[in-house]
């Protein structure tokens, strides 16, 4: 079977999806550049490769991209960043950040968007909603993104900006700007329910806005509503082998269907086991003793009903 050329794998994705040339080029490349690249006249670079196809649903992680030396280090710090963030390291992140700004050489806008979406993230860790809140919106300004709404309904985004959005929706609810969270978090789903999307952004962006979701219709006292929600979340997440939401889901189907009257007493125990083990292993054994042993004391709570 013939491998297809990045632009040629372009090419048949937008007009598959029938995107036009400027829904997929808008903030990442000119409308000249996007058609030599189709056409096989010029090669994007990787990350602009990735944005592009990205946009068009592909997933890119699975893809082998030549890269120049220059590229390769870049990518190799975005994972030590991942890392540093997933570890709520930020001055670790900062640091590497500062590195990885000094290193850039081409398609600045696109490796300023990521910048700045790290940094957002950043600020929501330690909860400095407002500086998130300016950091996310000055990514999605890198890409022409400031009328997001608009490009949900109609057009096409890539991984990132979906992800840039969503911490934008965290961003509203942790300044308890709700409407506007709930707002956007149904405008991601309903995006997401239309547009074929990456395993990456379908197996772990979707679960967390089906919670979010499911934690307002709690809130709202629609207990059907948030079962149903909570349900989906959970089997997306064992089926793409994500933990990160899994044992909120699980919290979330005991409160809605106790309040129903059709909780299972065994289904209630079997989840609070889960529940414990999950809890555990967040747990970084080497930083947090007195953490672990915290959550061991609430083993005879479960036990007790073994």
């Amino acid at each position: 079977m013939q491998e297809l050329t990045i632009g040629e794998l372009l090419e048949r994705l937008r007009k598959k999806t029938g995107a036009a040339k400027g829904q997929i080029a808008r903030g990442l490349c000119s409308l000249t550049a996007l058609s030599r690249y189709e056409q096989g006249e010029r090669e994007p670079g990787k990350f602009l490769a990735e944005a592009l196809l990205s946009r068009l649903g592909a997933e890119t992680q699975q893809m082998d991209f030549i890269t120049d030396a220059n590229e390769f280090e870049l990518s190799m710090m975005r994972r030590e960043i991942q890392k540093a963030l997933e570890n709520h390291k930020g001055e670790v992140v900062e640091k590497i950040l500062r590195d990885y700004k000094a290193l850039i050489k081409r398609d600045k806008n696109l490796h300023h968007a990521y910048i700045d979406f790290v940094k957002g993230q950043n600020q929501i860790i330690v909860r400095n909603w407002e500086k998130g809140e300016i950091l996310l919106k000055r990514a999605l300004c890198y890409t022409d993104l400031e009328e997001y709404e608009q490009v949900l309904e109609q057009g096409f985004l890539s991984g990132q900006e979906l992800y840039t959005l969503y911490c934008l929706g965290e961003v509203y609810m942790g300044e308890r700007r709700k409407e506007e969270g709930w707002k956007l978090f149904n405008l991601l789903k309903q995006y997401l329910d239309k547009r074929e999307t990456s395993y990456t952004v379908k197996g772990l962006l979707y679960p967390k806005l089906l919670l979010w979701l499911a934690k307002r219709a709690l809130e709202e006292g629609n207990w059907g509503s948030a079962c149903k929600a909570a349900e989906e979340a959970r089997k997306l997440l064992l089926k793409y082998y994500a933990m990160d939401g899994l044992e909120e889901a699980l919290e979330i189907l005991n409160q809605s269907e106790e309040k129903l009257g059709i909780l299972d007493y065994a289904v209630k125990l079997e989840r609070e086991k889960q529940i414990f083990a999950l809890k555990l292993s967040e747990v970084d054994i080497s930083e947090d003793i007195e953490a672990i042993n915290r959550e061991v004391e609430e083993w005879p709570n479960i036990a007790r009903d073994l």
